[in-house]
């Protein structure tokens, strides 16, 4: 692949590996988010989600390229000046309770599909999560943006199988609702919980040398990260409103299509998809704790990686016991807003003024 288009995708590629999470790929952060408005609205609430991401990530590459900031510490430093612990503090919690929606999720996954223990599951992802964070930003950048692409893959082939048996379903009810205006509200909610994770992707924007390759890399962020979200809603369209019920939706279609391999081998992605996003989300901490050494004069040691990964896996593991819905409903009231006011606002405000002065300066 040509380098700079390699270096275009590369950060929607990663964006969309971590969002992925345990919410996302079971499909049940697509009922609380936007099934629950209906099958039309929330489609809308989809494309409006879609439009807000790729705003905050135009934005925060360029701010990142322009002042080199690629780990979240340096970036909040610059954009939220003495006020950036704001943001840590809140990184830290929403982290907690992002791992724990794995380890739920991962739990699930294991119990219902493979008759596995929920805690031979979480330790295996546990380990290799540890395992990734290790080898540091190189051997992840390969790993997240390849099984990107095998999830894509996935994806496509699940919405072609379940709208070939039964399609007749999804546009019936798509047209029988009129949307109304929570579409905004569950729109820029779900926007928020998103755009958190673009400080993790900063690591990657090495390869983004100027400005319009800056541009063009956060405006295709969104799509990227929402089209298979809406081939994965569209599958759930053919089952509703009985999926609503559901607490493993993808399960629940799965077993629908009545393919027991395909079960296992989406599955099977699906838990990679949580080890990768789990990795990344760790490797973005990782990276600001290596950047506070650097402040130190001193190197972060490689050991403190894996141990890290293995030590919020413990604490979030406490969380997981509210189970999945409880945690993607609490993400949902708390953590997106905070996300909305302590990252896209100030970003909208302070970061454009500083990238337009130093515009002017230059």
């Amino acid at each position: 692949m040509n380098h700079s288009i390699k270096a275009i995708l590369l950060p929607a590629l990663i964006f969309q590996s971590l969002i992925v999470a345990g919410g996302y790929g079971t499909g049940q952060e697509l009922i609380v988010f936007f099934l629950s408005l209906g099958p039309a609205e929330g489609l809308l609430a989809m494309i409006f989600a879609a439009v807000i991401i790729s705003l905050a990530a135009i934005i925060s590459f360029e701010f990142a390229r322009l002042f080199k900031a690629r780990d979240y510490r340096t970036f909040f430093k610059l954009l939220l000046g003495r006020y950036w612990f704001v943001w840590e503090i809140g990184f830290l919690v929403g982290m907690t309770i992002f791992f724990a929606m794995l380890g739920s999720a991962a739990g699930e996954i294991f119990t219902r599909t493979f008759n596995i223990h929920h805690a031979i599951g979480t330790f295996s992802l546990m380990a290799t999560i540890a395992f990734l964070v290790f080898w540091g930003s190189s051997l992840l950048e390969k790993v997240l943006a390849s099984w990107s692409l095998i999830l894509y893959l996935t994806y496509i082939v699940f919405f072609l199988w379940m709208f070939n048996k039964f399609g007749g379903d999804v546009v019936h009810n798509l047209v029988n609702q009129s949307p109304g205006t929570g579409w905004i509200k569950n729109g820029a909610a779900y926007a928020g919980l998103q755009i958190s994770i673009l400080p993790a992707v900063l690591f990657s924007l090495r390869h983004l040398n100027n400005r319009k390759s800056a541009i063009t890399a956060g405006l295709i962020v969104g799509p990227v990260a929402i089209i298979p979200a809406i081939l994965f809603y569209f599958t759930m369209l053919t089952h509703y409103p009985e999926i609503k019920d559901e607490v493993l939706p993808s399960n629940f279609l799965l077993e629908s299509l009545g393919s027991r391999w395909f079960q296992l081998w989406f599955q099977i992605v699906l838990l990679g998809t949580l080890v990768e996003t789990g990795a990344g989300v760790i490797h973005a901490f990782n990276e600001r704790l290596a950047s506070l050494y650097r402040s130190l004069g001193k190197k972060m040691p490689r050991t403190l990686r894996p141990a890290v990964a293995v030590a919020l896996m413990l604490c979030a593991s406490l969380l997981s016991k509210l189970g999945l819905i409880n945690l993607i409903l609490l993400s949902a009231s708390t953590f997106a807003w905070f996300s909305l006011a302590v990252f896209l606002l100030p970003l909208l405000t302070l970061g454009v003024a500083k990238i337009y002065r130093t515009y002017q300066r230059d």
